[in-house]
């Protein structure tokens, strides 16, 4: 087997970084409508107690970026195992369940955060982001464990994928008789 790179994976940092900020303008827009939405519902009319202040906005945000390293590795090492851009495009539509599958456990059975849940990406963010828009915020420790653990699984995401450069295989394709 030849080896196609010995030093960084350039291709796989662009790709990684351009993913991050896609997802970062994508956070912020969705923030805003939701803001906006929430801003004309009259919720205090309905009983609901809801404040979507500047406050909240930086929680959740201070939840969400660092997420969003982590959310682009795991899609980028994901792709590289299809071998189809239909192939791809499943996985990674599969790959949108993850998120939904904390808050849906949280709004089912309500659980108070522990520093510890905060380790596991995804899981520890909706549990920031719960107590940020129920007005009990998390220590910013949390927050800053919650963001160093997402970026840690998305370094070794990332060192998997650049790994996965490396092969023929991935990179020239795999043939179905092979």
């Amino acid at each position: 087997m030849i080896t196609l790179s010995t030093g960084p994976d350039w291709a796989s940092i662009v790709t990684a970084i351009g993913t991050v900020l896609v997802a970062i303008v994508a956070v912020g827009i969705a923030l805003a409508g939701f803001a906006f939405a929430i801003a004309r519902v009259p919720l205090q009319d309905l009983g609901v107690k809801f404040r979507l202040g500047g406050a909240e906005v930086g929680g959740i945000l201070a939840a969400i970026l660092p997420l969003a390293l982590f959310a682009a590795a795991l899609q980028i090492t994901l792709a590289f195992f299809a071998r189809t851009f239909k192939e791809a495009q499943t996985y990674l539509s599969m790959l949108m369940l993850i998120p939904m599958m904390p808050a849906m456990f949280i709004s089912l059975q309500p659980i108070k955060a522990t520093f510890a849940m905060m380790a596991i990406p995804v899981f520890g963010q909706t549990l920031l982001m719960s107590d940020v828009l129920r007005g009990e915020p998390a220590p910013v420790l949390w927050f800053i464990f919650a963001g160093v653990m997402s970026a840690v699984c998305a370094a070794l995401l990332l060192a998997g994928a650049s790994r996965l450069l490396r092969s023929e295989k991935i990179v020239f394709g795999r043939s179905g008789g092979a």
